[in-house]
């Protein structure tokens, strides 16, 4: 699963360097799950994804893999951003946006969130998106 996490961040390499964006990584060794790869894929580089498009340049990410209490846990934070309390128990309803305006320019089309949901309730994992002191994580334990 660690591997997997870090591909998955490698591939959006060129968005940290166009936001200039501080991005840290931690990730254990030996992390395995079972799952369907390109499902559990797909969740990540979505998460991973939306830690990028809304946060401001030159925003800190930090993407982390691990075993906590008997699980394996992603944990993806992002800075300079947080979620109203309005929207953080709406987050992964269909076709839900916390941009309102429905322009794609400024949002997406409300699915990805919800998308990565399915994907993880398929494989039985807790998730849950949250505001920090600096920003907002998505955690997810399998």
């Amino acid at each position: 699963l660690g591997k997997m996490v870090k591909e998955c961040a490698h591939k959006q390499d060129d968005l940290f360097i166009r936001k200039e964006m501080d991005v840290q990584y931690h990730f254990d060794s030996d992390l395995y799950a079972w799952g369907d790869k390109k499902l559990l894929q797909k969740a990540v580089n979505n998460i991973i994804s939306n830690a990028i498009h809304y946060s401001p340049d030159g925003a800190k990410i930090q993407i982390e893999a691990y075993k906590e209490d008997g699980k394996l846990t992603v944990r993806v934070e992002n800075s300079g951003v947080h979620l109203d309390d309005e929207a953080v128990p709406r987050i992964f309803e269909a076709f839900y946006r916390v941009e309102k305006s429905r322009n794609r320019n400024t949002g997406g089309s409300g699915l990805g969130l919800y998308i990565v949901k399915m994907i993880l309730e398929l494989h039985k994992a807790g998730y849950r998106i949250e505001n920090t002191l600096t920003g907002v994580a998505f955690i997810f334990s399998i």
